[in-house]
């Protein structure tokens, strides 16, 4: 009887012991993988990319023009691709940002006019007259 007593002891140790240390693992993983810069930046380490935290909003047309961007001490920012703004949608980095669930644009044309936006009320995608206001996310690459 003690032998077993034993073992289960030892097994709910053991057991107790990875579920801290995940834990511990999964909570310091966040605060490496999204860092707030305190500059109007978030840089999400993971894929090493560099966000914009705040928004703008405008004409497909005009968001491409970013020679006079400048955020956070950098001027080499531009408008993410559509994957990008889908591994934005499903980053915990978002929660770090000022995220409005409407459409965002992306730097894919698409055919005559019009260009592809991520829509951040449900990860979806769908192409939009470029004439047309949406949110604009700038991007920039980290490393």
């Amino acid at each position: 009887m003690k032998t077993m007593y034993r073992k289960i002891f030892g097994t709910v140790t053991v057991a107790l012991t990875f579920f801290l240390v995940m834990l511990f693992i999964s909570s310091t993983s966040f605060a490496e993988q999204c860092v707030d810069n305190g500059d109007g930046t978030v840089t999400d380490n993971n894929i090493g990319l560099m966000w914009q935290q705040g928004l703008s909003a405008g004409e497909w047309t005009r968001a491409m023009h970013t020679d006079d961007i400048k955020i956070g001490g950098h001027s080499d920012w531009r408008l993410p691709s559509k994957g990008e703004l889908i591994n934005l949608y499903n980053s915990s980095c978002k929660s770090m940002m000022v995220v409005r669930n409407e459409g965002y644009w992306s730097s894919a044309p698409y055919k005559t006019a019009s260009a592809w936006v991520v829509d951040f009320s449900n990860g979806s995608m769908r192409y939009e007259m470029v004439y047309k206001y949406h949110f604009i996310r700038y991007v920039r690459n980290a490393r």
